[in-house]
């Protein structure tokens, strides 16, 4: 088993885990309606994780693309969470529209073979804008 296998196989039962603990968390009355869309984020991990196992590596075609999609979504349903939790919920229609573009991005690529390189530094720019956006949400 190679070293790519063992860290996907580690990493998927810890996102398991965090899926479990956190639908055990919003069945708790009164929880944050936040945890609800954590649950997806994590979930939307795993499956990114489960797709690299089954698809082979990250530079096979199929599991590029699907890779990159989960983690699209896994951004918007951590962000949604995070907007939810502290009641900013006036940014979640910018928020949806950002995550489409990026899909239709990702589908635009896979349709017309975009430079590996051009397609890797979009994926991480949206990443770094998402994770950015969460902590200025979190700070305000």
């Amino acid at each position: 088993m190679a070293i790519f296998d063992t860290v996907n196989i580690i990493g998927s039962t810890i996102y398991f885990v965090f899926v479990v603990l956190l639908i055990w968390l919003s069945r708790i009355p009164r929880t944050n309606p936040g945890a609800h869309y954590w649950v997806a984020a994590i979930f939307f991990s795993l499956c990114g994780r489960l797709s690299l196992l089954v698809f082979g590596n990250l530079f096979a075609t199929q599991s590029e693309y699907l890779y990159a999609g989960c983690l699209v979504l896994e951004k918007y349903f951590l962000l949604l969470g995070a907007l939810k939790f502290f009641n900013l919920t006036q940014f979640t229609q910018r928020l949806l529209r950002v995550t489409g573009i990026a899909l239709g991005a990702i589908l635009a690529s896979r349709l017309i073979n975009f430079n590996h390189m051009v397609f890797s530094l979009g994926l991480s720019l949206f990443n770094a804008a998402m994770l950015l956006w969460l902590a200025a949400a979190s700070s305000s």
